[in-house]
C-alpha cells in the first residue's frame, strides 16, 4: 500500500468573520477539559452517486477530485458559523478568531481498497490507521504536540482526506478538545454534511440553527493558578489503543449477569433494574482493569501485604446539556460536560462483584444534576469543584470512560454519497483510558481502550473479557 500526499493547506471560513468577533471567550467547563485532541474516522467505500446523480467512475480520477472539491468547498462554508475552530488559541481564557484556519492534507492510496484497511483493522490493530491521520497523535520524539501543548499558531481542527483509487474515501478529523466535547463534534460533521449535500440537515442530531455561543455567560472562566486540570490524563511512552467489539446479544448477557450478582448478593433485590449498556460494559472493562493492574502491581512487590487494599476510581465524562434546569439546546457550543467519579478498594483476596460496580457507576452519574450544575456557575466554582469531588485516597489508580454512543453520527456524516459503512476512533494519547463508539449497526459498542503496553497483553486475555467477545 502507497499513501501519496496530494496537498497540504488551510481551509478559511468562506466569509470573513465579523469583527465584533474576533475574539471567543473559552468557559470554565473548556479550561478544565484537557489539552488533547479527540478523533473521529469515517470510512466510505466505492460510491456510485453523488446526491442522486451517477458518476463515471471509469474516470476515478474526476470523480475523486469533485468529492473533494464539495468536501473543501462545504468545509470553509461551514466553518463561517463555527468560526472559533478557524481561530487560534491566544491565552487560558480565550481564542483569536483570526481566520487562520484549518489543517486539511488530501492524500491519494494506491494498492488498498477501503474495505480492506478495515479488515486489518479487524485482524491486527488500529496503529495500521496511523497513515491516514493527520497528526501523529502521540506527538513526535521530544515534543509535546500530540497533547496539542504549545498550541499557538496551531489549528483546532486537522483533517485529512484519503483518497482510495478504488472510488472510495477515508476521512479523519480531530478537533482540540478545549474547545469542543463530543456533541460539539458531531453537530458541526453534520452542518458540514447537510452543507456538502445542499440541504438544511437531515434525521437524528438535527442541529438547531446557528451554533450557541453562550456557555462563557453560564460558566464564566477563571483563573486557575494552583488548580490541577490535567490530574485526570497520564501520559507516558508504551501506550497502546486496542478496540473491543460487544455485539448486542453478549450485552444482554451482561446486562443479566449484573443482575444475577445483586441478586446474589442482595437480599430483596428481586426488583433490581437491568444495568444500562454503559453501566454494564463500564463495571465489566473496570472491573478487568483492576485485576491486570493490581496483579501487575503484586509482581512488583516482594511484600504482598503491602498490596492488600488498592485504591481504584473510574471517571465518567457527562452531558451537562440536558441536566441544566432549563435544558440547554443541543447546538450549545463548547464543552458542557461535567464529571463523575466513583471508587472501590480492591485487594488480592477478595473479588468485587458486577453488582456492585454497576450500583457505584449510578450513585456517581446519579450526583451530576442540576444542583452539580448550579456550583458550577457559582462564583465559588472552583472551591466548589473540591468540595463536589470525591477525596481520592493518596495512590488513587483512575481509569477514565467516555461515550459517544447514541450519537447518530452514521447519519450525521452523510456528505452527498451516502453515510459511512463505518465510523471509528484511532490510537488514544492517554493511557488508562476507555472511549465508547455504536458499532455500524447500532445495537452493539465498540470500547477503544488505551493502556501501557504491559497492561494490555493480560487485560485483552482476561477470563472476564473474553465471554463477551466471542
Amino acid at each position: 500500500m502507497k499513501i501519496e500526499v496530494v496537498s497540504k493547506e488551510s481551509i478559511r471560513p468562506s466569509s470573513p468573520s465579523p469583527s465584533h468577533l474576533n475574539t471567543y471567550s473559552l468557559s470554565l467547563l473548556d479550561q478544565l477539559c484537557p489539552p488533547l485532541y479527540v478523533p473521529l474516522l469515517l470510512y466510505f467505500t466505492k460510491q456510485a452517486q453523488q446526491n442522486g446523480t451517477e458518476l463515471n467512475l471509469d474516470d476515478k480520477e474526476s470523480s475523486c477530485r469533485y468529492r473533494c472539491d464539495v468536501l473543501k468547498k462545504s468545509l470553509a462554508e461551514t466553518l463561517t458559523k463555527y468560526y472559533p475552530l478557524a481561530g487560534r488559541i491566544k491565552d487560558d481564557v480565550s481564542v483569536e478568531c483570526n481566520d487562520e484556519g484549518v489543517d486539511y492534507i488530501e492524500t491519494r492510496v494506491v494498492g488498498r481498497e477501503v474495505s480492506q484497511v478495515m479488515e486489518l483493522i479487524d485482524s491486527v490493530n488500529i496503529d495500521v490507521m496511523e497513515p491516514f491521520l493527520p497528526f501523529e497523535p502521540y506527538g513526535e520524539s521530544g515534543s509535546t504536540f500530540g497533547l496539542g501543548l504549545d498550541l499557538v499558531s496551531k489549528a483546532l481542527l486537522k483533517i485529512q482526506v484519503n483518497v482510495f483509487d478504488c472510488g472510495g474515501i477515508i476521512i479523519c478529523a480531530y478537533i482540540f478538545h478545549r474547545i469542543a466535547d463530543g456533541t460539539t463534534f458531531v453537530n458541526f460533521i453534520k452542518d458540514w454534511g447537510a452543507t456538502a449535500r445542499g440541504s438544511d440537515g437531515g434525521s437524528g442530531f438535527k442541529v438547531q440553527g446557528k451554533p450557541r455561543y453562550e456557555l462563557s455567560s453560564l460558566f464564566p472562566p477563571r483563573a486557575l493558578l494552583g488548580f490541577n486540570v490535567n490530574e485526570m490524563i497520564e501520559t507516558e511512552k508504551g501506550i497502546l489503543t486496542k478496540r473491543f467489539v460487544f455485539k448486542a446479544t453478549n450485552i444482554a448477557k451482561l446486562k443479566k449477569k449484573c443482575i444475577h450478582a445483586a441478586k446474589s448478593a442482595y437480599v430483596g433485590s428481586d426488583n433490581q433494574q437491568l444495568p444500562t449498556r454503559f453501566e454494564a460494559l463500564t463495571s465489566l472493562l473496570w472491573k478487568c482493569f483492576m485485576d491486570v493492574d493490581h496483579q501487575s502491581k503484586a509482581r512488583q512487590q516482594e511484600d504482598v501485604a503491602v498490596l492488600r487494599d488498592v485504591h481504584y476510581g473510574a471517571s465518567f465524562s457527562i452531558n451537562l446539556r440536558t441536566r441544566m434546569s432549563p435544558p440547554l439546546p443541543t447546538n450549545t457550543f463548547g464543552n458542557a460536560v461535567g464529571l463523575a467519579i466513583a471508587q472501590v478498594s480492591h485487594n488480592l483476596y477478595s473479588n468485587v462483584d458486577h453488582a456492585d460496580l454497576v450500583s457505584k457507576v449510578k450513585n456517581a452519574i446519579a450526583q451530576i444534576d442540576s444542583e452539580h450544575v448550579r456550583a458550577l456557575q457559582s462564583t465559588d466554582a472552583l472551591s466548589n469543584i473540591e468540595k463536589m469531588k470525591p477525596k481520592l485516597e493518596k495512590g488513587t489508580v483512575l481509569l477514565h470512560f467516555t461515550s459517544r454512543c447514541r450519537f447518530p453520527i452514521y447519519e450525521a456524516a452523510d456528505f452527498g454519497w451516502g453515510k459511512p459503512t463505518w465510523a471509528s476512533l484511532s490510537k488514544l494519547p492517554t493511557k488508562n483510558l476507555v472511549m465508547f463508539m455504536d458499532t455500524s449497526s447500532g445495537d452493539g459498542v465498540e470500547a477503544y481502550v488505551s493502556l501501557k503496553n504491559e497492561d494490555m497483553v493480560d487485560f485483552e486475555r482476561h477470563q472476564e473479557l473474553l465471554p463477551f467477545l466471542a
